[in-house]
């Protein structure tokens, strides 16, 4: 079982290799299922023993349904998983991600996490992520992350824009 400290590192030390390999993905603002694709190789390699997968829509054979704070029951498919599937007893890591050219506000993405926090997902971690505009000098992500019921304070990954360099 990983505990949810390592869970933060693995996903922190895979968004950096994404940052460094995929960066022109958000300097040529693709689409959030490019971004979020990229990502989900990325997390492969730091949880060999576990499935990723993006926009996964299944909760065993059925569709996955979500209800939120903000409105019915929904079919859902999160940006990533991080999990075992076939089972609700090894839920990883949830993770929501926007690119700073969507106008969206968190709001709804942390009320998909929260849900997916709760039974039957019961997910140990989830995580918001914003790719933000790069500058000359950097690309930055800012995340926070949802576990035990609490809200963290933003996270930033910052990694320099090699043109400038």
């Amino acid at each position: 079982m990983l505990m949810n400290d390592l869970i933060l590192v693995r996903f922190e030390t895979a968004l950096r290799v994404h940052l460094k390999e995929d960066r022109s993905l958000i300097r040529r603002c693709t689409n959030e299922q490019t971004l979020t694709a990229s990502l989900a190789c990325a997390l492969r390699t730091q949880f060999p023993d576990y499935h990723v997968d993006v926009e996964y829509n299944r909760n065993m054979d059925e569709m996955k349904r979500l209800k939120t704070n903000s409105g019915p029951v929904k079919n859902s498919k999160p940006d990533i998983i991080v999990h075992t599937r076939e089972s609700n007893d090894d839920n990883k890591l949830v993770i929501e991600a926007k690119g700073h050219w969507n106008s969206e506000t968190w709001d709804a993405d942390k009320s998909r996490i929260e849900a997916f926090a709760c039974s039957p997902y019961n997910f140990s971690v989830g995580i918001v992520l914003m790719y933000h505009e790069p500058t000359a000098t950097e690309y930055r992500c800012e995340y926070q992350t949802y576990m035990n019921g609490v809200w963290s304070d933003s996270h930033e990954v910052v990694m320099p824009n090699p043109s400038t360099g």
